[in-house]
């Protein structure tokens, strides 16, 4: 990195960080930025890691007692709901193993905007993730569930409606957290991270062709 990048990361950074510094801080320095960048993206991938493997814990609690109902329960149309249920919690452990595999981490020394373009695709992937979390997470549970309910022979005021009612409120509410979270975390953090991005290529092409 020559000595003009220094600058140019830090006047993006100062905008880019702008409104997250509390009022009142002082101004930091390029590589006080740079730092304090890397920092953050540390602790966000930390706690991505941390999200997988209790996601991944959580997929083989609640998968395998209904494979076990599978294999108890009578009723066809029940088996087809629980079927339903497991290939939509199969198919999201496949996506978290996809996306941790998708983008290779860059060496412990590499540049610092290595680490930017790495951060940036794993932010993008969740970005994407939180966005379609409908389609892919909570649309085979409401199938899988409202199937399996109505399949059983128990009564319809008591059992099927509210079951019905409680699925549709925990996946209601658990859609509003994620477009909240994709909102508030995620989109920022992709702007973020693509306007430093944006800034260094812009500085690197004049030097480029200096050259």
């Amino acid at each position: 990195m020559n000595d003009q990048e220094p600058k140019d990361l830090w006047q993006a950074l100062k905008c880019a960080w702008q409104e997250h510094k509390p009022s009142g801080d002082p101004t930091l320095t390029a590589g006080e930025q740079i730092a304090a960048m890397r920092k953050k993206m540390a602790k966000m991938h930390r706690g991505l890691d941390k999200t997988d493997f209790w996601g991944a814990a959580l997929y083989a609690v609640v998968t395998v007692p209904f494979i076990i109902y599978i294999f108890t329960t009578p009723n066809l149309v029940v088996r087809i709901g629980y079927l339903i249920i497991i290939g939509g919690m199969l198919f999201a452990s496949w996506k978290s193993i996809r996306r941790r595999r998708s983008t290779p981490q860059p060496i412990a020394d590499a540049p610092v905007m290595e680490w930017l373009k790495y951060d940036l695709a794993k932010v993008r992937q969740h970005a994407e993730d939180s966005r379609t979390l409908l389609w892919w997470y909570l649309l085979p549970f409401l199938v899988g569930m409202n199937i399996s309910t109505w399949g059983m022979k128990v009564d319809m005021l008591t059992v099927k409606i509210p079951m019905t009612v409680l699925v549709a409120l925990i996946a209601g509410v658990t859609y509003w957290l994620n477009k909240r979270v994709w909102r508030k975390q995620w989109l920022p953090m992709q702007q973020e991270l693509e306007a430093l991005l944006r800034v260094e290529e812009s500085a690197a092409t004049p030097s480029n062709e200096s050259k």
